[in-house]
């Protein structure tokens, strides 16, 4: 359905403070202990996506889990993500608005 007519000014605030908030926490951290991944990634490639999460972050032998990974994803195969339409009005003030975030992570 339609939601972008529920998508108000707070909202918009309430995620940028969030994501600020984020940022801020997260440059304290040692950048070896993060791993950013794309939510398109993950799911074209969950075993593989989470096999270099393992090893970038030192997880221990992905081996082990492997394939408990593998057959959890394989009960996911028929699972459909719910679909969003969102007028081009909200589009374009979503993009200026959080034109960092989409620079950052290489959103469009």
């Amino acid at each position: 359905g339609d939601w972008s007519s529920e998508v108000c000014s707070s909202d918009l605030d309430c995620l940028t403070r969030m994501y600020r908030g984020f940022e801020d926490q997260r440059r304290r951290l040692d950048p070896a202990a993060i791993y950013d991944v794309r939510y398109e990634d993950l799911v074209a490639d969950p075993v593989g996506q989470v096999g270099q999460m393992y090893e970038r972050l030192t997880l221990g032998d992905y081996s082990l889990v492997r394939e408990k990974i593998a057959a959890f994803v394989a009960t996911q195969k028929g699972y459909q993500t719910n679909k969003h339409e969102m007028d081009e009005t909200l589009k374009t003030r979503i993009r200026r608005e959080w034109v960092g975030y989409f620079e950052k992570y290489g959103y469009e």
